[in-house]
Order: C-alpha cells, then sequence, then structure tokens
C-alpha cells in the first residue's frame, strides 16, 4: 500500500514538472487554446519561477492573443534567466517590429544572431527589415547567409540583389544576376521582376541581361519586349547632347575639345541646360460695360509669354560626335578635320 501511494506520488510530480507543462501547453497551442496554455504555464511558473522555457512559452501564447505587452515582459524575463536564450531575442524583434519600434527590433535581432548566426528564419526577418527601413547594405549579410543555405530560393537571391544595387554594389549585383539566371526553376515571371527592380534602381546594363535572356527563352513575352524597349531607347539617347561650356574639360569624354561637355559632366544635367524657374508668363485682363451702351463692352489685357525653341533647333546637338561622327571638308584645315574626326573614348564615371 505505502509503495502504491509513493508510486502515485512520482506521478503526480512528473505529470507536473516544467518539462510536463510545457508540453502541454504546446498541445493546447496546437489546438489553439492559447489563454488555457498561458494559464497552465502561469501556475507552473509560481512552483519554478526561474525556469526560461515556461517564460518562453508564456511569451509565445500571449504574442498569438495579440497581448505584445504581456508578451515582450515574458521574453525579456527568460533573457533575464538566460542571457544567451537567442530564441527570446528574436521574438522580441518580431513584437517590436509589429509594435512600431524598428530600432529596437534590430537591436534584438542582431543581439540573437550573436548567438546563433545560422538561424536562418531569423536572417530572413532581420534582412527584410532592414530593407523596409532602407539599410539596404546592412541588409546584404545576413541575405548573404540566406542563399548560402538556400541558394535556389529566388526571392531571397532577388532580394540580395536589389540591395547591392540601391547599396551602389553594381558588380556584385551583376555576379548575383548570373547566378539568378542559371537557377533552373526560374520562371518568366520571376525574371521580369528582377528586371522590374533593377531597372527602378537605375542598373540598365544588369535589367538588359535579364530580358534579353526573358526574350531568348519566351520570345511572346510583350511585357519584356516593351520593357526592353525602353530601356534601350533610354541607354541609346543618354548623355548625348552636349553643351558648351568655355574651360571645362568632359570626364565623360576626355579627349573631346576642351568646353566640349555632355550630361553626366560636372554641372551638367540630363538636358544640358540649366532649368530656368524664372520664365513667368502673367496675364491680366480687363472688361467693362458701359451702362448708357448696353451692347458695348471695352475690353483690355496685358500679357508676357516664354516660349520654348523649337526641338529642330537641337538636332546639330543630339548629332554631335561622338554620337554622329562629322567630316567638315575645310581647305588648308587639316587640324580641324582630324579634330572631329578623331574617336572619342567614353569613361564610365
Amino acid at each position: 500500500m505505502l509503495a502504491g501511494l509513493v508510486f502515485m506520488a512520482v506521478l503526480a510530480q512528473n505529470a507536473s514538472s516544467p518539462e510536463a507543462v510545457v508540453r502541454q501547453a504546446q498541445e493546447d497551442m496546437r489546438l489553439g487554446k492559447f489563454s488555457v496554455a498561458c494559464q497552465k504555464l502561469e501556475e507552473a511558473i509560481r512552483a519554478s519561477p526561474r525556469n526560461p522555457a515556461l517564460w518562453f512559452m508564456v511569451g509565445l501564447g500571449r504574442s498569438q492573443l495579440k497581448e505584445f505587452d504581456p508578451a515582450v515582459n515574458a521574453f525579456k524575463k527568460v533573457i533575464e534567466i538566460d542571457p544567451r536564450f537567442a530564441p527570446a531575442y528574436f521574438n522580441l524583434g518580431l513584437l517590436y517590429g509589429y509594435k512600431g519600434d524598428p530600432d529596437q527590433a534590430l537591436g534584438m535581432y542582431r543581439r540573437g544572431l550573436e548567438i546563433e548566426p545560422a538561424d536562418l528564419g531569423a536572417n530572413q526577418n532581420y534582412a527584410y527589415l532592414l530593407m523596409r527601413t532602407q539599410r539596404y547594405g546592412e541588409a546584404v549579410a545576413p541575405l548573404r547567409r540566406l542563399v548560402s543555405a538556400k541558394g535556389s530560393d529566388l526571392s531571397v537571391r532577388s532580394a540580395l540583389i536589389e540591395c547591392l544595387v540601391k547599396s551602389g554594389r553594381n558588380s556584385e549585383a551583376r555576379n548575383e544576376t548570373q547566378e539568378f539566371l542559371r537557377i533552373p526553376g526560374a520562371t518568366e515571371s520571376d525574371k521580369f521582376d528582377l528586371a522590374k527592380v533593377l531597372f527602378e534602381n537605375g542598373d540598365l546594363d544588369s535589367a538588359q541581361v535579364v530580358l534579353q535572356h526573358l526574350v531568348a527563352s519566351s520570345p511572346e513575352s510583350a511585357d519584356a519586349h516593351g520593357k526592353l524597349g525602353l530601356i534601350l531607347s533610354r541607354k541609346n539617347s543618354a548623355g548625348r547632347i552636349p553643351a558648351f561650356r568655355p574651360g571645362q574639360t568632359s570626364s565623360r569624354y576626355p579627349n573631346a575639345p576642351e568646353g566640349f561637355v555632355f550630361p553626366g559632366d560636372a554641372g551638367v544635367g540630363d538636358g544640358a541646360t540649366q532649368n530656368t524657374y524664372g520664365n513667368i508668363s502673367p496675364r491680366i485682363s480687363l472688361a467693362w460695360q458701359p451702362g448708357a451702351l448696353p451692347n458695348t463692352s471695352i475690353r483690355a489685357s496685358f500679357g508676357m509669354f516664354v516660349a520654348p525653341p523649337a526641338m529642330s533647333t537641337y538636332n546639330h546637338a543630339g548629332d554631335a560626335p561622338p554620337f554622329a561622327p562629322s567630316y567638315p571638308l575645310v581647305p588648308g584645315s587639316r587640324s580641324h578635320l582630324a579634330l572631329l574626326t578623331s574617336s572619342f573614348q567614353p569613361r564610365r564615371i
């Protein structure tokens, strides 16, 4: 009889052990009984207040109930008990993100990843939060860890390429773009979305490569043809209108004549001329009808008008070397002929 009582006492103790309560809470949460799970866990905490697993499960349950402040307090308690409990930091990162505090969230992810740098879910959440806060350069490292672990994940590779372009690392972005195109599972939509990202961020060369690859594999894609045509049009026309600035030497075409500069050179905009905001056109008018003359009106008006020059005025500029070589045959002026027919060599800036 005594042995039986001892046995029953051991069973009761095992049933209420922290590990058993955690297992029961996990099952309750799986069934959607989050409030029930939290009640059981909090009862167990009164008996074992320094058990980090119990506090962690409370944090999970309160998070599911949208009770963010109690959840934050529970995860903080986990860290107080065990400062190297990385999942607590990751969940705090999520909660601070939900609460609209990205700086706190990023800090939690960093601390957690110092402990468990290979956690893929945390790396992904951390990287995407960095992207949402426009910290693209910082997002490259966690995205590279994800690419190393999930090389065929196209969304991750696309995010990495976007961050590389936006942080000015275009050569790395081009290498990653080539890797992207080698993935067998890349669909027409995947490639077009990547081309849009590259186009919108100014990497026309890489966008062109992706679209040419897409057109070769899907020649019926009207969207790809349209976007590729737009890129080629923009590339062929960009920077073709020269300007004259006495004493300035072009950095794009260093062997162009002095004073012959192009969009992209210092102080030269895309239109090769400065915007003039003082060109206003005020107008005023008056109308008066004499009372004694009902069929008569007297009118007066004044206006100042500004008219832009006709676009044909710029034809000579659009046809200037090095885009359209010209050959003026001026007797006795060999140097002039050699100057204009020499090949300007572009320099990327």
